[in-house]
């Protein structure tokens, strides 16, 4: 079995190497510096050499040459390893006599393919028949070293040279792009920290404000300033889940039939306020027919707000920001676009715009705000309906145009065509109404007993699932909000005890939940449940459902 000496300081690293090499056969002994190395190599025949460079007393150059300059040794091939991706560095590595060299991290696979190739090709001091000297020797053939032959194998050794660099650079390209994905990430998290810390200041101060009775009006400036905080928070957090599912491939769509000139308009309308607050323009422009497409009328929704947000956010006061629906010549394509007055992008930027973890606001007070993953949930949403997304500016200060592109359906010929979208009615005055809410965190129960009950309800809390369906027994109530994580017997528990029990067979059954993927709302359904919400649920949410009881 062939033989070979490791030679690395990190003990990590040096046993990596060996447990990628001995399950293919070779015998690995492994050197902590280059003199243990030589003296390894005096005691013992090596067929190859794996050295890192970067080592105390003798480098990786140094044991490479002294190797290379002993008669016992200089057939022996040696492959350096090193972090180092200068190309200097690689000349000075073959200068020094080395086989080949390296660069870490590397392929495993490429490894092995590097060493059993050096191995294989390796040439042998001895003579050919007749007394020729060997040029070269390999996987069972012996040629001798007439011009032809030399030639020949010249040639073929520059095309494998070439080869061998070229994976090299691929491999180096490849850590490249991993060492860059690895510093966004870092970024990233970085920036987490700092938009998820950001909101908790002026809660804080807004409890204490509270907890200290201040007058009536700063008050209820704190606790307009809480909502506004627990919203965004709510927001940073829907990213991620909505991110981290579409990288999972988990998001799924409720397609239907819609049209997206009317949801566009929509849209704009429930986005207008945030934009005349931060003292911005909007102008809408799209076709008075119907706009058809088969999508997911909540995922285009979002991504249409996405966009209005990020050019709320990178425009200054007294901008402009257009939202418009443009249908292609022929009519297989709409496209919704939004123009913007504001700081424009760097044409360097413009590629990668819409991908995770990207961030035009890199500055230390990072006014602008954001994770960067609004845009990437954009990109994700509008492929899963078979779209895609464009980024166009001008460069800085000269705004952008964010774009998506979606396949239209064509109108049957006699579809009755709503003109006006049919809007929620707003909560409606309602009667005293029984309810349980059954929630194990006690802040989060009492508060929504307080809400209730200032609405007027009879509530009763439980704190653990059998202790919910025991009290919605005794209690027969009109409606139980349950929490779905709940100790003793989750919610989905819960709703199908209750629906099993003729008491509280026809209660209404509302699920808030900090669990949100589209498997657990259709598990909530299948247990009994009639409606579901995901935390932080909207107050007002709730109250229209329990205005309709």
């Amino acid at each position: 079995m062939p033989r070979i000496l490791v030679v690395e300081d990190s003990r990590t690293q040096a046993e990596e190497l060996r447990l990628i090499l001995e399950p293919e056969g070779f015998v690995v002994e492994i050197a902590r510096d280059g003199q243990e190395a030589l003296d390894r190599l005096g005691a013992a025949p090596f067929d190859l050499v794996l050295s890192d460079v970067l080592m105390p007393g003798l480098t990786g150059y140094d044991l490479c040459r002294q190797i290379k300059a002993a008669s016992r040794t200089k057939g022996v091939p040696v492959v350096l390893l090193t972090h180092l991706n200068d190309p200097l560095d690689v000349l000075r590595g073959l200068e020094c006599g080395a086989d080949n060299f390296l660069t870490k991290p590397y392929d495993p696979r490429y490894l092995l393919h590097r060493i059993h190739s050096i191995l294989a090709n390796a040439g042998a001091a001895g003579e050919g028949p007749a007394g020729t000297p060997l040029f070269f020797r390999g996987k069972g053939v012996s040629i001798t070293a007439d011009k032809a032959q030399i030639l020949d194998l010249l040639l073929a050794t520059v095309e494998e040279f070439i080869r061998s660099r070229e994976r090299e650079r691929e491999a180096r390209a490849a850590g490249e792009a991993l060492a860059e994905s690895g510093r966004r990430k870092d970024e990233f998290l970085a920036m987490l920290a700092h938009e998820l810390r950001n909101p908790l200041a002026p809660l804080l101060t807004g409890l204490h404000v509270l907890r200290h009775g201040a007058e009536a009006a700063a008050r209820e400036q704190a606790l307009d300033a809480a909502e506004r905080q627990v919203r965004h928070l709510a927001r940073l957090v829907d990213d991620l889940l909505d991110a981290s599912r579409i990288n999972a491939g988990r998001m799924q769509l409720r397609r239907e039939r819609l049209d997206l000139a009317r949801l566009v308009r929509t849209v704009a309308e429930d986005h207008r306020p945030a934009l005349e607050e931060a003292g911005l323009v909007l102008t809408v422009a799209t076709p008075d027919v119907p706009v058809w497409a088969q999508g997911d009328d909540t995922r285009l929704s979002q991504a249409v707000h996405n966009l209005l947000d990020n050019a709320t956010k990178f425009s200054e006061v007294g901008g402009q920001v257009a939202l418009q629906v443009v249908v292609s010549e022929g009519g297989e394509e709409a496209c919704v676009a939004v123009r913007d007055t504001g700081i424009g992008i760097e044409a360097e930027a413009l590629p990668g715009l819409f991908d995770a973890f990207t961030q035009a606001d890199r500055t230390l007070a990072r006014a602008r705000g954001g994770l960067g993953l609004g845009l990437a949930v954009v990109k994700g949403v509008i492929a899963l309906h078979g779209g895609r997304v464009r980024a166009f500016s001008e460069g800085p200060g000269r705004g952008a145009e964010l774009t998506f592109f979606l396949p239209m359906e064509q109108e049957p010929p006699a579809l009755a065509v709503e003109t006006t979208r049919r809007k929620e009615a707003p909560p409606r005055a309602c009667g005293r109404l029984r309810v349980v809410v059954v929630e194990d965190n006690k802040d989060a129960a009492n508060n929504l007993r307080i809400l209730l009950e200032a609405m007027g309800h009879e509530v009763a809390v439980a704190y653990t699932g059998p202790e919910g369906v025991r009290i919605a027994g005794e209690l027969r109530p009109s409606v139980v909000i349950s929490d779905i994580g709940l100790p003793g017997l989750d919610g989905y528990g819960v709703a199908a005890a209750l629906r099993r029990d003729p008491g509280t067979a026809r209660a209404l059954l509302i699920a808030i939940s900090g669990y949100g993927e589209d498997a657990d709302v259709r598990r909530g359904r299948e247990a009994g449940f009639d409606h579901y919400l995901i935390k932080p649920a909207p107050p007002e949410d709730l109250l229209r459902l329990l205005a309709a009881v």
